[in-house]
C-alpha cells in the first residue's frame, strides 16, 4: 500500500479527487498541482505566511488547507466562471431546487401551467433522453 501511495501520479489523483468531492467538478491544473505538492511534502504554506501541516507525506491537515485556502477557492469571480464549479444536469438542478423547499407532490394538483408547463423547453433537457 505505501508503494502505491508514493507512485508520482498517486498525488495529483487524490488530489483532484479531493477537490472534486470539495465541490469543483472541473479544477484547473495549476490548482491540482499545488494540492498535490501539498500532499507529497505534507506541507502548506499560505499567502499570510501561516502554515499547515508537519512534513509528512500525504499529511491531510496541509492537503485540507490547500484545498480550502488556495487562492482559486477563494477568488469570488471564479464563481461566475460557467467551466468553474460544481456542474450538474439541468434536470437534477430542478430536482435538486424543489427538495431545498420540501416539495411534496398533491395528488389532486395537475402540473399543467406554470413553472412546468413546457419544462423541456426551459431547462434544455428532456426527461428521458
Amino acid at each position: 500500500l505505501n508503494s502505491l501511495i508514493r507512485n508520482p501520479s498517486a498525488s495529483p489523483f487524490l488530489s483532484k479527487s479531493l477537490i472534486q468531492y470539495s465541490g469543483v467538478s472541473n479544477p484547473s491544473p495549476g490548482y491540482v498541482q499545488r494540492v498535490a505538492r501539498a500532499f507529497s511534502s505534507g506541507l502548506f504554506t499560505h499567502h499570510s505566511g501561516a502554515t499547515f501541516g508537519d512534513q509528512t507525506f500525504g499529511n491531510l491537515k496541509a492537503v485540507a488547507a490547500a484545498i480550502t485556502l488556495d487562492r482559486e477557492a477563494l477568488i469570488p469571480v471564479i464563481d461566475e466562471d460557467p467551466i468553474s464549479g460544481n456542474i450538474r444536469e439541468p434536470l437534477l438542478k430542478v430536482i435538486q431546487f424543489m427538495r431545498s423547499l420540501s416539495f411534496e407532490r398533491r395528488p389532486d394538483v395537475k402540473f399543467r401551467h406554470g413553472l412546468f408547463d413546457e419544462v423541456s423547453e426551459k431547462i434544455g433537457q428532456m426527461v428521458f433522453d
